[in-house]
């Protein structure tokens, strides 16, 4: 018999509830693995824990990636729990290069979110699972595929975070020796060839496709998925940060193993590229497609406006373009994000919560994103760049409900693509609340602005004049006596549209500008609603011979995926693994003046946008990865990673 005894914090997943993920099992509740895995019923709450450790993914307030990087900034309240009384955003501390090896932000190896304690749980029921005696053979497959495919996954978020990790092929009996224990860590190349190989064992082994799961296990990763996550660890494998990265060339382990390869390795790409091709070829055949074809309103502008905003709120897992999703945004998240409403309207005043937009885009969000064609908006030659601080006004009917027609509304605001109108709020844009379609005014005075001449450190405040409205529907609200967050969606922790882009941008690096890389890029942009990437350049843009050069195609494809994947956690790691955070994650946030009064106090003189926030820091190239806590490097006995 075996001598570990299972201390069970076990849970079941009640995927029917945004807000209860988990029915825990109680901490008196001792049992051996073996009487565990006797009977179906015990074994399943056993698998299902396996899950439990990746319920944070998405909620700004669990997931570094959400609100680390330069998308989201906000001010003092949130920031300080003294000031907030207890409610604050970890992440935020993590951009102003507050991480630390005693204080790992957020950290998942060693720290309060330990992932090795998942994978202890994956290994234990994949070890064990064949000793239940009343589940079919077939059961026993798909679900230990299941286990073996989210231990993957936790491989996998654990080497974005810390770079080489350590692998747990199989348990360590307790009873080992302290130095049986101490494993060291495995060269990037071998952490990435595991993770592929269990991600090929799930998918041998049967795991359900995503029409097969019974709706209540609707958030267990499914074939379609893994297919997916494949192509990314390899799309990971073959980026700047792993792959021939000089910069840890002397990165060894304690017997001197070198962990990352000096040299440079194309065919890493084309690895990547094969792996996208045939998780967009498997998802297409299983009848997964990007989320299009909205028609309930009244212009073809808005209904696209809607497809967009609708493709990262598939309520209930009911969208054909989810591959993977978690219930993980909390009330909260969407509090911080609604803009506030005063009493300036008459059945409308500021809610005393959370609840008035405190979480806003920063201007580097609101720049980034392309014009009507296409284009970002420094290439567009019908664009004014220039003038873009410049007061202007829309009459084109085509943007009612969009837009405040006949209005002043600046220049930056206007003829954008529908992805800015879907993800943006703005001063002159409609915020469709329930019903109506509200006009935003973040000015002072304004029914979404401050009202004080003077900011408190615990005041209520959005610091840019902007609002995120990914993942807001239109029946979250408030008014005088409501506070309306469901329906809250599943996060999106995989969609096929990354899938097009992963298929992009490994075929570009890998053989250059060419039709397939086109192709992909357009699947994205024709639900965008912009032009096809060929005419946009072609036709409308300054430089047209940029998509038929690779560095420049590069650039363009990067912003097709930062835009398309805006505000759910992706860019941070991205700008990692293309070795170019320490480019954006130390400058000043920018917005607008949001204690100036409407026009030209609110707009900085028509200047240009202000500093409302100089306190990130990143320092390179020590916070490309986190620190292994000081504690788990002395009992592991691992190498800490450089810098720390």
């Amino acid at each position: 018999m075996k001598k570990r005894i299972l201390y069970s914090m076990i849970g079941l997943l009640a995927l029917t509830s945004c807000d209860k993920y988990l029915d825990v099992v109680p901490e008196d509740d001792i049992r051996t693995l073996e009487s565990v895995f006797e009977k179906k019923q015990s074994a399943m709450s056993y698998f299902y824990g396996c899950y439990k450790y990746y319920l944070n993914s998405g909620s700004m307030f669990r997931d570094p990636g959400v609100a680390a990087g330069d998308e989201m900034t906000t001010g003092q309240l949130l920031r300080n729990s003294t000031l907030s009384g207890g409610v604050t955003i970890p992440a935020f501390d993590i951009a102003t290069g507050s991480l630390s090896a005693s204080n790992p932000i957020m950290g998942t190896w060693g720290a309060s979110q330990n992932y090795y304690e998942a994978i202890r749980q994956c290994n234990d029921f994949i070890e064990n699972v064949d000793n239940v005696y009343n589940m079919t053979q077939e059961e026993k497959s798909e679900y230990k595929a299941s286990a073996k495919a989210i231990k993957a996954l936790y491989y996998f978020e654990l080497m974005k975070m810390y770079g080489p990790i350590t692998l747990v092929p199989e348990n360590i009996d307790v009873e080992a020796s302290m130095e049986e224990m101490q494993l060291p860590r495995s060269p990037i190349d071998t952490c990435v060839n595991t993770i592929v190989q269990l991600f090929d064992e799930a998918i041998e082994l049967g795991i359900q496709t995503f029409a097969e799961q019974p709706m209540y296990e609707a958030g267990l990763l499914n074939r379609e998925s893994v297919y997916a996550y494949k192509a990314k660890v390899l799309l990971w494998a073959a980026s700047p940060l792993f792959n021939g990265n000089p910069w840890y060339s002397n990165f060894t382990n304690r017997d001197g193993e070198q962990l990352f390869s000096a040299d440079y390795d194309p065919k890493k790409w084309e690895r990547a590229a094969i792996a996208a091709d045939e998780a967009v070829a498997f998802c297409e055949q299983r009848g997964k497609s990007l989320y299009d074809g909205y028609n309930a309103e009244g212009s073809e502008l808005v209904n696209r406006v809607r497809d967009i905003q609708l493709s990262v709120m598939p309520i209930a897992f009911g969208s054909d373009e989810l591959l993977h999703g978690t219930y993980s945004l909390v009330e909260a998240d969407i509090m911080t994000r609604l803009p506030r409403f005063s009493s300036v309207d008459e059945t409308l005043e500021t809610s005393a919560s959370y609840n008035i937009g405190l979480v806003s885009p920063t201007m580097t969000m609101v720049e980034l994103f392309y014009t009507e064609n296409g284009l970002p908006i420094d290439e567009d030659k019908n664009w004014d760049f220039s003038g873009r601080y410049e007061i202007g006004s829309e009459s084109d009917f085509r943007y009612n409900n969009i837009v405040a027609l006949n209005k002043d509304v600046l220049k930056l605001h206007l003829r954008r693509e529908p992805r800015f109108y879907a993800n943006i709020g703005f001063d002159g844009g409609v915020w469709k609340r329930k019903d109506e379609y509200m006009v935003m005014e973040p000015y002072r005075g304004g029914r979404n602005g401050f009202e004080e001449l003077v900011v408190k450190p615990t005041d209520r405040l959005n610091i840019t004049g902007y609002w995120v409205k990914k993942h807001v529907h239109s029946s979250n609200y408030t008014d005088r006596s409501t506070t309306a967050i469901k329906p809250v969606a599943p996060f999106p922790k995989m969609r096929l549209a990354e899938v097009y882009l992963m298929q992009a941008e490994a075929w570009n690096e890998f053989e250059g500008p060419s039709e397939k890389v086109y192709e992909a890029l357009n699947v994205i942009r024709k639900r965008a609603g912009v032009p096809d990437i060929q005419e946009a350049w072609e036709v409308y843009a300054k430089n047209p011979a940029k998509i038929e050069n690779q560095e420049a195609l590069r650039d363009i494809i990067r912003q097709e995926r930062m835009i398309e994947l805006c505000f759910e956690g992706q860019r941070y790691w991205d700008l990692k693994r293309w070795k170019i955070a320490h480019e954006y994650l130390s400058q000043p946030v920018k917005g607008w003046n949001v204690l100036g009064e409407k026009g030209a106090q609110f707009y900085n003189q028509f200047n240009g946008p202000v500093e409302v926030w100089t306190s990130n820091r990143f320092s390179s190239p020590r916070d490309y990865f986190w620190p292994i806590e000081d504690e788990e490097v002395l009992r592991a006995n691992v190498v800490q990673n450089p810098g720390w």
